[in-house]
């Protein structure tokens, strides 16, 4: 079956089964543990790991080989050296814990990606929620208009309404059904988005359980500061980097301390044989010049963007909970008047007792399929924001 037929089906039952409840994190989870794109990014940063511990290595060994020809009566002569460059020893050390910092920066990035993936699947989910709402409501609309047209044919025939009455419910009707292509549609829109989510990989199962939203609530503002704070992998990440280019920053310090070379020598003249050591200084005047500088706006670019990056996650989080207490205001408000009476049934029942004519039936109807489906939206963007400003409390 379809993804639409098999949520159609579920979402006409009356009373949806505690068993078909969803935990939204948890399924979040699942699907971003999978995702090929985590991966892929996953990779990157273990490439980039060995790429930065590569830079702590030994220089490379040197061997040096000549062969001189010599002037009668001179005879030739060959000689054979290996050397090996030393950094100053400080350097590696420092350099070897400036690794092991950034190990834990990647670590806290995989975490960010994760979570923002996670927060994406989460959202996709709420998407299916809400575009199933509307497909239902919309499917309910077009199969009541449908009967109503039924009956409007019988009166017709009746003589009881006019022709120009039926014409106008017909007109509604193939309006009705136009819009329920569109809500289908857009359903298996929001379903194809969900499954590229899963790599590809069909979800029906999952969709046949997406009936109804996550049930979540609004935190106090302070909860949600001391969340960003310890909660937020990207958060930590950029203030874990000020402390990497620090301890970068003393390892190349130290390159201006001269390095040196130790090897092995050995020449061949005629009879004669010469081997022994050689020792070399590496003076780097020119070379280090500007890189303590260079390595001290480092660290203060990745302090200057930690502190921006928490003040703009706080300011963002702040202005999205006061939209989302926007929202619920206006949520809770629909849905007093909307879910609180059959008002379709309600009109129907007018219509049929002869209490309205077929114009002011079809203008009710549609004021309050309008009213519906603005409820639908507000209760979605509502839920939408919740699952943004909850987003830490996934855990995993």
């Amino acid at each position: 079956m379809k993804p639409t037929i098999l949520f159609l089906a579920i979402m006409s039952s009356a009373v949806v089964s505690a068993q078909t409840t969803v935990d939204f994190n948890r399924e979040a989870y699942i699907m971003a543990a999978g995702s090929n794109t985590l991966a892929v990014d996953s990779l990157s940063l273990a490439s980039g790991l060995e790429e930065l511990k590569s830079s702590n290595n030994l220089q490379d060994p040197e061997i040096e080989l000549g062969y001189l020809w010599g002037e009668k009566p001179a005879g030739n002569k060959w000689n054979v050296s290996v050397s090996q460059g030393f950094d100053w020893p400080g350097a590696y050390s420092a350099r070897a814990k400036g690794i092991k910092a950034a190990q834990e920066v990647i670590g806290l990035t995989r975490r960010a990606g994760m979570l923002s993936r996670m927060l994406e699947v989460k959202l996709a989910m709420i998407d299916v929620v809400y575009s199933g709402k509307n497909m239902m409501l919309t499917r309910q609309m077009t199969d009541s208009i449908a009967a109503m047209c039924a009956v409007a044919r019988k009166a017709v025939e009746n003589g009881e309404i006019t022709r120009l009455d039926m014409n106008m419910m017909e007109i509604v009707r193939i309006g009705m059904e136009e819009e329920l292509r569109t809500a289908v549609a857009d359903f298996d829109d929001k379903v194809a988005a969900l499954t590229i989510l899963n790599n590809g990989h069909d979800c029906s199962a999952l969709i046949e359980r997406l009936t109804d939203y996550p049930d979540e609530m609004i935190l106090p503002l302070e909860a949600y500061h001391r969340q960003i704070i310890e909660n937020d992998p990207s958060i930590q990440a950029g203030r874990m980097q000020v402390n990497v280019d620090e301890k970068m920053g003393k390892a190349q310090q130290m390159m201006s301390y001269p390095g040196f070379s130790i090897g092995y020598a050995f020449d061949n003249e005629g009879d004669e044989r010469w081997h022994g050591v050689t020792f070399g200084l590496t003076l780097p005047i020119f070379s280090n010049r500007h890189m303590k500088a260079k390595s001290r706006l480092t660290a203060m670019q990745s302090r200057l963007k930690a502190e921006t990056a928490l003040n703009e996650a706080k300011v963002m989080m702040d202005n999205d909970r006061r939209k989302a207490l926007d929202l619920y205001g206006n949520y809770t408000k629909y849905d007093k008047v909307i879910n609180g009476d059959d008002n379709i049934a309600l009109l129907r029942k007018a219509y049929r007792g002869g209490q309205m004519t077929c114009i002011e039936y079809l203008t009710e109807v549609k004021f309050f399929l309008e009213a519906r489906r603005t409820f639908l939206q507000t209760e979605y963007l509502y839920h939408l924001a919740l699952a943004r400003l909850n987003r830490y409390s996934m855990t995993f």
